[in-house]
């Protein structure tokens, strides 16, 4: 059984529905329940809390080993969703960063913390051996090990589609937070990352459900564990109920009608002196003075 310290991290002391009852009447998104357990001791957005939280309830403290790894590792600690867990736990990590100097100094923190596993390799999908799968397999990492995170800002979720051999228990992947649900694209020359949906439905792919929402990052977990976790059938079947609407940014619609920006468009394009005699017969007919003026006061353009 692995050896827990203390770390602060309180037990949840209300039952998921209670804490849904709650939400519900204080108005706020109720879906993300797992959530609540967002902590942060070396994570960005509470992905260490809700891992301890998720190891709590698959009996992964129970284990004589913890095996994890994390692509695009950095330094080993910043932002790292793995090492709150080797630095607490003598969690066995298998860090893999590709650029040199972080790798470096992730090569000092692993002679002092023995579990760390540092690799410096650019982990590609369609590679014959830098390939994540053929990288794990050259470990001794088990085919089921407990925790796989990737952040490496662009094909993350393509790499996890990539493996076969392997089935981790919980799967923490960065996608593109500014887009809801509905809208999907990958990662390629136009895009930064996969958006909610697309990499929801690659984890339909590879029969991984969705468990949590922080803000980038999703975690995920086989289907086949859902009920031990405690996601309903709803949740299961309808991940978008666990979006995080805090994370969008506003955006505006790409149907909004900026008039006063329009309008000066408009006359800027209105080069023919002849156009602009005719544009000022119009501004006489209306009784004003400026077009974008009658733009930006909202009224109709149909009385043209």
């Amino acid at each position: 059984m692995v050896q827990r310290e203390n770390s602060g991290f309180a037990s949840k002391a209300i039952s998921d529905s209670e804490y849904s009852e709650m939400a519900r009447n204080s108005g706020l998104n109720s879906a993300p329940l797992l959530g609540r357990y967002a902590k942060n001791f070396f994570s960005q957005n509470g992905e260490d809390g809700v891992v301890l939280e998720l190891f709590n309830r698959l009996g992964v403290f129970q284990q004589d080993k913890i095996w994890a790894c994390e692509i695009g590792a950095h330094n080993g600690r910043h932002l790292s969703n793995t090492f709150y867990l080797v630095s607490q736990f003598s969690c066995h990590s298998v860090m893999i960063e590709a650029d040199p100097e972080k790798f470096g100094e992730l090569a000092k923190l692993a002679e002092t913390h023995k579990s760390i596993i540092p690799i410096n390799l650019r982990v590609e999908s369609d590679s014959e051996s830098n390939n994540l799968e053929a990288i794990l397999q050259d470990t001794s990492i088990p085919t089921d090990f407990d925790l796989l995170s990737i952040d490496i800002d662009s094909n993350d979720t393509e790499l996890w589609a990539s493996l076969s051999a392997f089935r981790p228990k919980i799967v923490i992947i960065e996608i593109n937070f500014e887009y809801p649900p509905g809208v999907v694209f990958f990662h390629d020359g136009r895009h930064s990352l996969s958006t909610f949906s697309a990499a929801v439905n690659v984890g339909k792919d590879l029969d991984y459900v969705l468990a949590c929402h922080l803000r980038s990052n999703l975690i995920f977990i086989p289907r086949e564990l859902a009920n031990k976790v405690g996601l309903s059938e709803f949740q299961v079947r309808h991940p978008e109920s666990l979006f995080d609407h805090s994370s969008l940014k506003t955006h505006p619609s790409p149907f909004s009608w900026d008039r006063p920006n329009l309008a000066g468009r408009i006359e800027g394009k209105l080069k023919s002196s002849k156009v602009r005699s005719i544009v000022r017969i119009f501004y006489r007919y209306l009784g004003i003075k400026k077009f974008s003026v009658f733009l930006a006061q909202g009224k109709q353009t149909d009385r043209f």
